[in-house]
């Protein structure tokens, strides 16, 4: 909850301050095996290749956190 008080907290800035936020996120459709290590390499791997992939692919920045309603998803 801290990464997400974060976000808020930067959103609600930017907004004050009349600037705009661009940001990514893992989003749910990130699917990678589960592990009890506390550093597991292939988990990484397939976390980097999500970031990569969806880099590649032109992903769409997010400019308000999700939970602050239907605007969450705004496009570039």
């Amino acid at each position: 909850m801290s990464g997400v008080n974060d976000i808020i907290r930067t959103y609600l800035i930017a907004q004050k301050d009349g600037v705009d936020l661009h940001y990514a996120f893992i989003d749910e459709d990130f699917e990678a095996p589960e592990t009890d290590e506390s550093f597991d390499p292939t988990y990484m791997k397939a976390l980097y290749k999500y970031g990569y992939d969806n880099a590649r692919q032109g992903f769409e920045w997010h400019k308000s956190p999700p939970i602050v309603g239907s605007r969450a998803r705004n496009s570039r």
